[in-house]
């Protein structure tokens, strides 16, 4: 198995974090996502949220002015998983269905 894949997984493993760790790993999510200025809007929602027990954190984006937004994606998942020490999952409002939208809102 590659160190890749090996890291993929540790990443995604079930995790049970108190509260307040949750609230201080919101605050590093903030300040990576409020430096730049293409992230009109950041909604973390899903089992980081709402479940005891998750497997990685999902936030919802609306991006402005990006040119590719897979490339973009990809660098600033890397970017907060790195910070997180947790998987990172993005997902983009900009095109998104109205039933994942009105969910996450």
């Amino acid at each position: 198995m590659s160190k890749l894949r090996i890291r993929e997984e540790e990443l995604r493993k079930p995790k049970k974090v108190p509260m307040e760790d949750r609230e201080h790993i919101i605050d590093v999510i903030r300040s990576i996502l409020l430096e730049d200025s293409c992230i009109k809007l950041a909604i973390i929602h899903g089992g980081f949220i709402d479940s005891e027990v998750f497997r990685d954190i999902d936030i919802a984006l609306l991006l402005e002015g990006v040119e590719d937004e897979l490339i973009y994606v990809e660098e600033l998942r890397d970017r907060l998983e790195k910070a997180t020490g947790i998987g990172v999952d993005i997902q983009l409002l900009n095109n998104a269905p109205p039933s994942f939208t009105y969910r996450v809102l």
